[in-house]
């Protein structure tokens, strides 16, 4: 049987996609600091999903994800875990701050996917990528670095791992709070709009629908080739320039 580590589980797409997952019959390690709401989703689906509270970015934590998983083949990672980035000026930007959430965005799926594969097999290693790792926005410029510095750790993963598909997926505008406090922003965010138009023609998904095309991917053949990177744009593609 298939089993799939999702990070980020407690809600939105993270939660999404062990949630369409396990409706495919697919086993699934849920990890997030909040336990109520894995504890939620097991109980939907008993037998199939297996929580454990933590935090990605605490080594211990992450030694007892390893445990749990206990050197099983892993059919995929996903690494969706995240936290509330905010939306603010250049000069603005706290370096302290930054360097927490690079410890969950950046180095946490490093240190992961490194430490599952001393012990096991790892299959597929996904990260939910975004247009910002190459377009800045005003007031945005956080997140665009830390989706920058976590495709750039992916994509030399792909040149090193040949036994792991390194899979990239941009899942486009989706209704997360991330999103939300973007299309509530004053006048100094200036992507507010772009996004405002993007909701208004209808091209935000729900994170269910990008749950439910990401667990479709996760369980279809690749092929013998692990070697490089695979890249998906799922949901709504979102225009750039």
């Amino acid at each position: 049987m298939s089993i799939h580590l999702v990070t980020g589980a407690s809600t939105g797409m993270g939660f999404a996609t062990a949630l369409a997952l396990a409706e495919r019959s697919e086993s699934v390690v849920v990890v997030a600091r909040r336990d109520e709401p894995l504890q939620a989703l097991a109980g939907e689906h008993p037998g199939l999903i297996e929580p454990v509270a933590g935090d990605v970015g605490d080594l211990a934590d992450r030694n007892r994800i390893v445990a749990r998983v206990g050197g099983r083949p892993l059919a995929s990672i996903v690494h969706g875990a995240a936290t509330a980035v905010p939306t603010q000026p250049w000069t603005d930007l706290d370096p302290d701050e930054l360097s927490h959430h690079f410890q969950v965005h950046v180095a946490a799926p490093v240190a992961l996917t490194a430490a599952l594969l001393r012990v096991g097999a790892v299959d597929r290693s996904v990260i939910l990528d975004s247009y910002s790792a190459a377009t800045p926005r005003d007031g945005w410029g956080a997140y665009s670095i830390l989706k920058s510095a976590a495709q750039m750790a992916m994509r030399a993963a792909a040149l090193e791992l040949d036994e792991t598909a390194i899979l990239r997926v941009y899942p486009g505008a989706v209704a997360t709070p991330l999103l939300d406090r973007i299309l509530n922003a004053g006048p100094e965010v200036a992507a507010a709009e772009f996004y405002r138009d993007l909701r208004d023609q209808g091209l935000v998904s729900t994170p269910m629908e990008i749950g439910n095309q990401l667990a479709d991917l996760l369980i279809a053949p690749l092929g013998a080739d692990r070697s490089g990177e695979f890249v998906h744009h799922i949901g709504h593609s979102i225009p750039q320039g």
